[in-house]
Parts: C-alpha cells; sequence; structure tokens
C-alpha cells in the first residue's frame, strides 16, 4: 500500500462582483452608442448639449463603479486561503466558519502548517491494514499565548489517524501570530484527504507503476516576526 495526504483546494471568485462588472460595462458600450448617434445627427446635437453635463456625470459614475468592481474581485481573491474561501469557511465543509479576522491571521501561517503536516504525518499502521481512505476534519484552539488546545475530531476517517493528526498539531511552537488579543481563544480548522492506493489494483487500471509523491518543496516556510529587545 502507498498512502499520499493532499490537501483541498477549490478556486472561488466573488460573482456578484464580477456579474456587476459586466453590467457596468454593458451600460457604458450602451452610452457610448448612443453618444455617437448624437455625434452623427445635426438636430440631436443641438438638444444634446442641454444633457452635456449629466451625461459626462453618468460617464464618471461607471467607471468609479467599473474600478470599484474590480477591485472587489481582486480583493476577494487575495483573501482566499488554500484551506478557506473568501468568507471564511472551511473548504473541506462550508458549515465550518472562521471569522475575516482570523483568516486574515491565519493567511500567512497556512502553508507552513501545510508544510509541516506534508512532511510529519504518515498512515498509521491500522488505517493500513484496514485499507482506510478519505477525509478527515479537526478543529484546535488558540489560546492567547498562541498555544494550539483543545484537539476535536468534526469528521472521522478511523484508523487512529485523527489521532495522528492531533499529535502531530501538538508539536508545534507557539503560533503567536493566531493568537487573539480581546479573546481567550481562537477556533480553526483543517480538512486532510488520507488517500492509500493498492499496487496491484492501481497497475491493473493504469497499467503503470505507481510513483506518489506530495509536493510541497515551493511552500515557503512560514517564520515568525522576532520581537526586538
Amino acid at each position: 500500500m502507498i498512502g499520499k495526504i493532499n490537501t483541498v483546494h477549490n478556486s472561488t471568485y466573488p460573482k456578484v462582483a464580477a456579474s456587476w462588472l459586466n453590467q457596468a460595462l454593458c451600460f457604458y458600450q450602451s452610452l457610448c452608442k448612443a453618444e455617437s448617434e448624437v455625434v452623427l445627427n445635426r438636430h440631436l446635437r443641438v438638444a444634446a448639449k442641454r444633457y452635456a453635463a449629466l451625461i459626462k456625470m453618468r460617464r464618471n459614475i461607471i467607471i468609479v463603479l467599473i474600478i470599484v468592481a474590480f477591485s472587489s474581485i481582486v480583493r476577494g481573491q487575495e483573501n482566499e486561503t488554500l484551506l478557506y474561501n473568501n468568507k471564511g469557511q472551511l473548504r473541506a465543509d462550508t458549515t465550518l466558519t472562521i471569522t475575516l479576522g482570523q483568516l486574515n491571521k491565519w493567511r500567512p501561517v497556512e502553508e507552513y502548517i501545510i508544510n509541516m503536516l506534508v512532511t510529519q504525518i504518515e498512515y498509521s499502521q491500522m488505517a493500513t491494514e484496514s485499507s482506510l481512505s478519505g477525509t478527515s476534519i479537526v478543529s484546535f484552539d488558540v489560546d492567547s499565548k498562541g498555544k494550539l488546545i483543545d484537539f476535536k475530531t468534526l469528521k472521522q476517517v478511523g484508523g487512529g489517524l485523527e489521532e495522528v493528526i492531533k499529535l502531530n498539531l501538538k508539536a508545534f511552537d507557539k503560533l503567536t501570530s493566531l493568537a487573539p488579543k480581546d479573546k481567550k481563544s481562537f477556533k480553526y480548522y483543517l480538512a486532510l484527504s488520507f488517500q492509500l492506493i493498492d499496487v496491484e489494483t492501481f497497475i491493473k487500471e493504469e497499467n503503470a507503476i505507481p510513483i506518489i509523491k506530495v509536493k510541497y518543496d515551493l511552500i515557503v516556510p512560514y517564520e515568525p516576526k522576532k520581537k526586538n529587545n
């Protein structure tokens, strides 16, 4: 058996902002077409002068709407992480949510945590013998000192895999950047996908020998900020 762990990632985009941008562009195109008709018609040009200021104001409003829509799209994409969407919802289970303030704290350390878990977590013997696969979700709290506490299993694969996750999370040094300032603790969620591949079955289906490796070397390690003495 060959085991591997993958994290879940489905890209999300702010659809409302995109729809708004599309409507603004369509309206702007209609306005440009109307203005071109005025330029070509001498009689319309006389009447159009009365509304020149209004047309200019509308054009400026549309330009502002376009800029705001673009900003919303970019901002929404920037707020996303590998495990959480821009609303703070866990991608593997959107009923599990953290606040946007927590999301801002989580973003800089997420890849560091993924890097550590991918390199350290291994299939348990029990899970291997039982051929267990699936997605496990665990939660943990971060106290005011940055210590990880109160580990809970929310979705279980079994075979001791959740205990392996918790054991590796407990090994983390204090993550002070996740520590709350005005609360006792913050709750976070992690989803891990355990996949067990039977070599014989794989070869029969794919006609090739499986060589499995989780690529994590491009993840930049997290370096906590050092306090000046």
